[in-house]
């Protein structure tokens, strides 16, 4: 299990330094991840294993996003449920409400599932996910918020290519004319 701090965009090198830059924020993008044997720290920032603390990894958000994400509802998994022959998760609503509907197989990679009986909780997984984004509601409407500033973006930049087009076809119109008229 990896154990996971929230972490302002610098270099830290030292275990406080950890704690003061994980007090100072708790929605930035970055994490730190302490890999090394012992565990070093828990979820809640105290020292668990002192001398352990120099190597660490840093993490980016987007890169993995693909890995709590639910493949029902595309969102962050809520209530992990996982399904034990093939290990894949996802939201407990959406996995019940799926076997509900009478889809007795998994999502993602269509093995068949017997009954109800082979999904079971991940309150791990459920903690990592807390780790990784503590207000998931937050960074979900951040997160629609920035695809609809994209997708108006993206409108605006046809729309300019569409009268760009249509300006540079005239002018060829008009050259055209004039050309045959000599």
């Amino acid at each position: 299990m990896y154990v996971l701090f929230n972490v302002w965009q610098r270099n830290i090198s030292t275990f406080n330094g950890l704690l003061k830059a994980q007090k100072r924020s708790h929605q930035s993008k970055l994490f730190v991840i302490h890999y090394r044997g012992a565990y070093c720290f828990n979820l809640g920032g105290r020292l668990a294993a002192p001398g352990d603390e120099e190597e660490y990894i840093i993490v980016h958000l987007p890169d993995i996003r693909k890995d709590v994400q639910c493949p029902i509802c595309l969102g962050i998994i809520r209530k992990t449920r996982t399904i034990m022959d093939c290990l894949h998760r996802f939201c407990k609503k959406c996995i019940d409400k799926s076997f509900r509907l009478g889809n007795h197989e998994c999502p993602s990679c269509r093995r068949h599932c017997a009954s109800r009986r082979s999904l079971r909780d991940d309150p791990k997984y459920d903690e990592l996910i807390s780790a990784l984004y503590p207000d998931i509601e937050k960074y979900e409407e951040e997160e629609t918020a920035f695809h609809e500033e994209e997708r108006i973006r993206n409108e605006q930049l046809q729309t300019s290519i569409a009268q760009t087009t249509h300006r540079q076809s005239e002018a060829r119109g008009k050259k055209r004319s004039r050309g045959k008229k000599h």
